[in-house]
């Protein structure tokens, strides 16, 4: 600025009267400021869990120390016990196909809600308590069946986006390929017509679906919805979307294929009305023929000006937001059997765990490391030049944990590896002590908190890549997807959600109630849960029940039943006693 209009002043909507330019450049700075001060975003906490993988650059990290054994919560995702065995038994049906499934549901978090796609749209729950709050749509639980197969293969329903006051979701992905009994000589499920055969007036039909905006505040009302369909918008006739937008700035980034073409789409976040758009890519095979990359989620990334597009397709385009023009572009080698290709009478596995999980690209400064669906590589890019700095082999990797400190660090199934971000080369490798059974969450201290198939939450010190030790759950149960909000880690499994308090936060609430009121419930109630966890089955007895004559809640009346059945049956002097406390809650 200052070498083209030297004599310019500027103004903005933060900075009314005009402000000459600086005179010399060790003013500039100062200058920036004054003219664009920075500011806190407004009407949201800033720990809101707003995307997937938590920021725009698709990582965060978060102000955690370490999950509390005890769940706060445990919600299951449907009180249909066949629905809870129909998921179990999809999982059972990938690791035949030799894979490592994951869920691909993973919640958001605004204020004191936690909210998850659901089969007919979106549920809120009460961050604190685990209480159902709101349906949008008539929504059920998770009560139909064809709901396993979605948490298992559907990356693009399970990741929503919010900007912290709408709710935006890809809705209608409704016809999902089952190859859960698929052999080389299957016959195709969905036909989409072409030079293969079928009807040609099945192809919108098959790959239909919407894109739709709820309000929070409003408890799920409707904002708006639009599809390839609408006559409001002629730019996006004939559309699907590949996957959740991006809210960033007011506006939503979201990719779209148009009859072969993909596309980059800038929407008004109000009113979902087209601003403008950016053609990538065209593809070979159109997704009336490729009903998998409709299935894989990909969702822009955006850092330092730059719009990261995924295509799912076999390559990576890169948007400057300025000029919104192309910046670079970078195609990589496509499995031999991978998402895109045709289906040609045949019905490809989707082979959860034998892939990389994630569409999303990581950007962390000046690289972005993208793990595209269908590549069995890993690929290092500059941020503002698309230069690749280093691609390798997939190997056992399931998925891209963070970039943290120079390094990416990388999880399998049984095991963690790190690499250098500059040149790819090998940093450590940690073996597990059990099977990954989610995605974990970064700490800003650098810690990796990741959950394991042995119901633990193990802490990874990802600069030396050191076990630091794990937090068995009490209850037992496998965590899955974890996030962390209001001071709560946040475990999406395939079968229950819970929330485990920070044990830091925890000790800390702890101390200041025991100074203002000692005898509060639920200081009493977090007494108990500590003891439990520390093996003190009498004193969690004591805490509990001086809870539950103090505050008379159902949670508190649950958790002393449980320590006296616990009492009870152990070993202790006085279980006699305890069991005659049971009889006489219990009414006998």
């Amino acid at each position: 600025l200052k070498q083209e209009h030297p004599q310019a002043s500027f103004s903005t909507a933060a900075q009314s009267a005009p402000v000459a330019m600086f005179n010399e450049p060790e003013q500039s700075l100062d200058w920036l400021s004054r003219v664009m001060p920075v500011g806190a975003q407004r009407g949201r906490n800033q720990a809101d869990w707003l995307l997937h993988l938590g920021s725009p650059a698709r990582q965060a990290a978060v102000p955690a120390s370490v999950p509390f054994a005890s769940a706060r919560w445990t919600l299951p995702l449907s009180n249909d016990a066949t629905t809870l065995s129909s998921i179990e038994n999809e999982r059972n049906v990938l690791r035949t196909q030799k894979g490592h499934p994951l869920p691909l549901v993973t919640p958001l978090a605004v204020g004191d809600s936690l909210l998850l796609p659901t089969q007919d749209g979106l549920q809120a729950i009460d961050i604190r308590s685990g209480r159902p709050l709101w349906p949008i749509d008539n929504a059920r639980e998770f009560d139909n069946q064809g709901i396993a197969r979605r948490i298992w293969r559907d990356a693009a329903f399970g990741s929503l986006a919010t900007d912290g006051h709408t709710v935006y979701l890809v809705t209608g992905n409704d016809e999902l390929p089952d190859d859960s009994l698929a052999t080389g000589n299957s016959q195709v499920i969905f036909w989409r017509g072409g030079p293969w055969g079928g009807e040609q007036g099945g192809l919108e039909a098959a790959v239909q679906n919407r894109l739709t905006a709820v309000s929070i505040a409003g408890q799920g009302k409707l904002l708006w919805s639009l599809d390839g369909d609408s006559p409001e918008h002629p730019e996006l006739a004939g559309g699907t979307f590949l996957g959740n937008p991006l809210p960033y700035g007011g506006q939503l980034f979201v990719l779209v294929e148009v009859q072969g073409a993909i596309r980059l789409y800038c929407l008004d976040a109000a009113s979902g009305s087209v601003d403008w758009w950016q053609e990538l890519a065209v593809v070979e095979n159109n997704i009336g023929s490729d009903v998998f990359r409709r299935m894989a989620g990909a969702s822009p990334s955006i850092s330092d000006g730059v719009v990261v597009c995924p295509t799912s397709a076999g390559g990576v385009v890169a948007v400057d937001l300025a000029t919104r023009s192309l910046l670079w572009a970078y195609q990589y080698p496509r499995l031999p059997k991978s998402m895109n290709d045709p289906n040609r009478g045949l019905t490809p596995t989707i082979r959860q765990g034998e892939r990389w999980i994630d569409a999303s690209a990581v950007i962390a400064g000046r690289r972005v490391v993208v793990t595209p669906p269908e590549s069995d590589e890993i690929h290092c890019l500059d941020l503002f030049t698309g230069e690749v700095l280093w691609s390798q082999k997939r190997g056992q990797s399931l998925y891209l944990a963070a970039v943290q400190g120079g390094l990416a660090v990388l999880v399998e199934a049984k095991q963690m590896t790190a690499v250098q971000l500059e040149n790819g080369n090998s940093a450590w490798k940690l073996p597990l002590p059990a099977e990954v059974s989610g995605r974990g969450v970064l700490s800003k201290s650098g810690q990796y908190h990741l959950p394991l198939a042995n119901a633990s939450i193990l802490q990874v010190d990802l600069a030396e890549g050191k076990n630091l030790g794990a937090v068995r759950a009490c209850r037992s149960l496998t965590p899955g997807h974890l996030s962390w909000h209001a001071r709560l880690f946040i475990s999406m499994g395939p079968q229950y959600i819970e929330a485990y308090d920070d044990r830091q936060d925890l000790q800390t609430r702890m101390e200041e109630l025991a100074a203002k009121t000692p005898q509060d419930p639920e200081l009493l109630y977090d007494r108990g849960r500590i003891a439990l966890t520390d093996g003190n089955l009498p004193a969690a007895v004591e805490s509990f029940r001086g809870a539950w004559q103090g505050g008379k809640s159902s949670r508190y009346r649950a958790a002393l039943v449980s320590a006296l059945q616990d009492a009870s049956a152990a070993n202790l002097p006085d279980s006699a006693g305890y069991r005659k406390q049971l009889d006489k809650l219990l009414g006998f």
